[in-house]
């Protein structure tokens, strides 16, 4: 949001504080504390509340770190918790760290949401405001249970703040119940008057019509609704706020400029993002991706997986008999996406990099980086995180018409359209390896890949090999050229085994035991 600043985030922690902040039991207290009293009492009252639901309603960290799970990237520190699964060590040392999935398991959002719809009720203020406000939050609580349903599988489904603890101590809904509320909610938000029609530059980080159909499209997508994804994801195109970004000098502009700030503003492509503001409420993610001499961590690395998947640049597949310079001649998508050695950057060669808070894969993520960043921003990153693109509504329109074997033709279309923006030749056919390799590709690090290899039961690809990087010389060749040595018969390097048994687990993950010792009525998922 863009008005977010100091005293507003002074009055979200109280928000927080007033509407629980314990971990057992769904972080909920008795309703009749202090803060109701002098709290809910004006329109203003109102609007620092709803400051408080926008505020972390998606955590910055997820989109990139889920595709380290899921077989796009990796992240190198166990203390982040992000390497658990795919390692298949989740649970089985007695830890859960809540620096991501289990912060998505926690109910603290859900009863700041409750609570908030709750207390509006009773406000006296301007109708259409009342109407807005209540709505919004209505979309952020079913943004936030369609995480955690897909993740979690069954999990109770809370619309009301409760008065006790003892009250929320409850068992889990099942998903198809879960799914159903979601549904019924987001149809019904959509349906209404009371958001706008307004890309995300318009909207100024609030949710619109466009989030509401956009979210729609995804969930029926992930539970193979074809033809209600495909209903949907048309609302969203057809809406003339929406637009693929082109407004950039060059192909690698048009590409990175949704994930550039100063791009940001005019890009008619971003549905809804997580918006940031500096110097209040600025994001980690160039830390996070950067190496140490930028004073990054390189938490978040791209892997050989990924880099397969790219086509070479005559649009043929590739092929290890070109390893010898795998980074030459592909999808110009992969140089915008990934940093190795040889790549320019800054103005300068990227060359090889080795010790403490750098790459194991030896490349890095570029996706979300803006050039020349100092030491001094790393950790200040001012770029708001994309949450749904136009792109993925084309994407999800071609897969869904591509089952149904309707409107290939505009599905093929619109993949043609993603690729030629960003510089490639244009597919001939649509094919089921086309549209899962576009999706893997166009929206790789944006936190969806863990549900396409979900629901596209990848679980043999991603899960049941080692993950790899490269083995480079430490210096570029004449040309400037990074070189692949062999050792061993192999120029990759295993950076660790990828062993998760998504057959027991059916793709979900565990249930934080922190929650299942609090309350008897939780059980834990299968395969922990």
């Amino acid at each position: 949001m863009k008005q977010i600043n100091i005293k507003l985030f002074m009055v979200a922690a109280l928000f927080v504080v007033a509407t629980g902040c314990n971990d057992e039991f769904f972080d909920v207290i008795p309703t009749e504390s202090m803060t109701d009293v002098t709290f809910w009492k004006s329109e203003r009252d109102v609007e620092m509340a709803l400051t408080a639901c926008y505020n972390n309603w998606e955590m910055e960290e997820y989109p990139y770190y889920m595709d380290c799970e899921a077989g796009n990237g990796y992240s190198q520190y166990g203390w982040e918790g992000f390497l658990e699964i795919s390692s298949g060590t989740q649970g089985k040392n007695g830890t859960y760290w809540d620096y991501g999935r289990a912060t998505l398991w926690n109910y603290e959002r859900i009863t700041r949401y409750n609570t908030f719809l709750q207390k509006i009720v009773d406000v006296d203020m301007d109708a259409d405001k009342k109407a807005s406000y209540t709505t919004q939050v209505r979309f952020l609580r079913a943004y936030n249970y369609a995480r955690k349903v897909n993740l979690f599988g069954d999990v109770p489904l809370v619309t009301q703040p409760f008065a006790t603890p003892a009250e929320a101590a409850i068992g889990r809904t099942p998903a198809a119940d879960v799914k159903k509320f979601i549904y019924d909610e987001l149809q019904a938000i959509a349906n209404s008057d009371a958001l706008p029609e307004q890309n995300d530059a318009q909207a100024g980080g609030r949710i619109t019509r466009g989030a509401a159909y956009a979210l729609l499209a995804r969930q029926y997508l992930y539970d193979k609704d074809y033809t209600n994804a495909l209903a949907n994801a048309k609302k969203v195109i057809a809406m003339p706020c929406f637009a693929i970004y082109t407004g950039g000098a060059t192909p690698e502009e048009n590409y990175l400029g949704n994930f550039r700030k100063a791009n940001q503003s005019s890009s008619q492509e971003i549905i809804l993002a997580h918006q940031r503001q500096t110097p209040s409420y600025t994001g980690a993610v160039w830390g996070y991706t950067l190496p140490s001499d930028y004073d990054g961590w390189s938490s978040v690395v791209v892997i050989k997986s990924l880099v397969d998947a790219y086509e070479m640049a005559d649009g043929t597949l590739w092929n290890e008999s070109y390893a010898e310079h795998p980074f030459d001649n592909r999808d110009p998508r992969l140089n915008m996406t990934v940093l190795n050695p040889g790549s320019t950057w800054d103005g300068v060669k990227w060359g090889w990099r080795d010790g403490n808070n750098n790459s194991r894969s030896g490349i890095y993520l570029k996706k979300y980086l803006k050039p020349y960043i100092s030491m001094d921003e790393a950790w200040d990153s001012d770029a708001d995180m994309p949450l749904f693109r136009l792109a993925e509504m084309y994407l999800t329109f071609a897969e869904a018409a591509f089952y149904l074997n309707q409107e290939t033709g505009t599905a093929l279309g619109y993949i043609n359209e993603l690729r030629q923006r960003a510089g490639h030749v244009p597919a001939t056919a649509l094919t089921e390896d086309l549209i899962r390799r576009e999706r893997r590709i166009e929206l790789c690090f944006e936190g969806l890949f863990w549900d396409d290899v979900r629901r596209w039961d990848w679980g043999s690809k991603v899960f049941k090999c080692n993950a790899q990087g490269y083995n480079f010389e430490h210096d570029l060749d004449a040309n400037g050229d990074a070189v692949l040595k062999k050792e061993n018969g192999t120029a990759y390097v295993d950076i660790y085994n990828r062993d998760y048994d998504y057959v027991t687990t059916g793709y979900l993950l565990m249930i934080p035991q922190g929650e299942i010792d609090a309350n008897p009525q939780m059980k834990q998922n299968l395969g922990y």
